[in-house]
């Protein structure tokens, strides 16, 4: 969390700009945590083997938060009444019947 404080403070001393930072286990999640705090903050989640973090954090994530979760899939998953990860996870079964293989296995992924 330093390394990410220390960059974005070098990025705004040398541009005049922020920006903002997400920290996780993996690309997806850091992708999602930057939006978390914006602008010019950051957010970690899943650090130091904290799994039950990450799932509490994707429990109430909204789905359009998603990477790959659009108009249309959202207004899909929200007639069903899927409107946070957490609720898609736990329906995961109907993925494969609302969307493509390909598209189904990468939401829940």
């Amino acid at each position: 969390e330093q390394l990410a404080k220390e960059i974005r403070s070098r990025v705004q001393e040398k541009t005049q700009l922020t920006c903002s930072a997400g920290i996780s286990i993996n690309r997806m999640l850091a992708k999602i945590c930057t939006d978390v705090n914006k602008p010019n903050g950051q957010f970690a989640v899943g650090l130091n083997g904290d799994v039950d973090g990450i799932h509490a954090f994707l429990e109430k994530l909204p789905i359009r938060k998603l990477p790959g979760i659009g108009k249309v899939a959202e207004s899909t998953l929200k007639a069903l009444g899927l409107c946070t990860a957490g609720a898609m996870y736990t329906e995961r079964g109907v993925l494969p019947h609302l969307f493509s293989a390909s598209s189904a296995q990468y939401f829940i992924q």
